[in-house]
């Protein structure tokens, strides 16, 4: 998931992360992707699905080099909406996460893995239908790496 994360953020946590803290969210994740081949039958890749992600609004600014996006969350029962910011990597022109400054080394796998453990904690809450289930799954686990609705 790290690598999914820009730049500039990704070295600012990095200082903070272990190697235990990986293993930890390692683990759970493959507990994710096995729950997930258990139910629809191959494995979880939201990558190799993104036209699954259909419910989630994506708007684009910029362009080139300045290109960025937002990506709208919808909200959980008792929750407020939240958004993804996505920033384009000048390197290659692949999309990165820009993380929230209050998102640190020291929170990064604690974070990922309390939504993962949601996923398992929740997994006969999936709906049946995939594209539906893959936007419950993306919801939950990036929930954690977004800014509220509307922040900049």
């Amino acid at each position: 998931m790290l690598e999914l994360v820009n730049k500039p953020d990704r070295d600012r946590i990095e200082k903070d992360i272990t190697k235990k803290q990986d293993k930890a969210y390692q683990d759970l994740a493959d507990k994710v992707r096995t729950l997930w081949k258990e139910k629809y039958g191959h494995n979880f890749s939201a990558e190799g699905n993104i036209d699954q992600l259909t419910g989630l609004d994506v708007h684009l600014t910029g362009s080139g080099k300045d290109e960025k996006a937002t990506v709208d969350f919808p909200a959980e029962p008792g929750e407020a909406a939240y958004e993804l910011h996505l920033v384009r990597q000048a390197s290659n022109h692949w999309w990165r996460i820009e993380l929230p400054d209050s998102f640190t080394g020291k929170n990064f796998y604690p974070s990922l893995q309390a939504s993962l453990q949601k996923v398992i904690d929740e997994k006969d809450k999936l709906p049946a239908a995939e594209n539906k289930a893959y936007e419950r799954v993306v919801t939950w686990v990036l929930h954690e790496m977004a800014f509220p609705k509307g922040a900049k």
